[in-house]
């Protein structure tokens, strides 16, 4: 069985603190398991995920994620100037992805954050996938 790749990072893009996302090696499906809002599943998928059971495959966490980390990186890609400080100082302390967020869209480097954002969640997919051996397709 093949998953499609953009569902695997869909589920990494949604996996948060409250959250987090399966595979379910019989079906290739992806279960959204949230803490906070209802799991539409039926009884007997919950229970196997409760009990942990092989067939399901738990997506990578926020934190192997590590978008923090990601943002420094992309900050490090930039050619040495004013636009690379800024974005570096906006990333300090409290409220850090907001501050990036809003700096690069100043700088108008929103959608090359972004572009380079997906990359990285794309190369955690295919990681992903080829740890756990799960054939994947564009």
């Amino acid at each position: 069985m093949k998953v499609k790749l953009q569902d695997v990072i869909d589920g990494i893009d949604m996996v948060s603190e409250d959250s987090t996302c399966y595979l379910d090696r019989e079906t290739g499906e992806v279960l959204f398991i949230s803490e906070i809002a209802d799991n539409d599943y039926d009884d007997d998928i919950l229970e196997l995920l409760e009990e942990g059971s092989d067939r399901f495959i738990e997506f990578p966490s926020q934190w192997d994620r590590n978008d923090y980390q990601t943002m420094v990186d992309f900050i490090e890609s930039l050619p040495q100037r004013k636009e690379q400080n800024l974005l570096a100082i906006s990333i300090n302390g409290s409220g850090a992805f907001r501050r990036f967020k809003y700096t690069a869209s100043e700088l108008g480097l929103l959608d090359d954050w972004y572009r380079f954002l997906n990359n990285a969640h794309r190369e955690l997919a295919i990681e992903w996938c080829e740890d756990n051996e799960i054939e994947y397709e564009e």
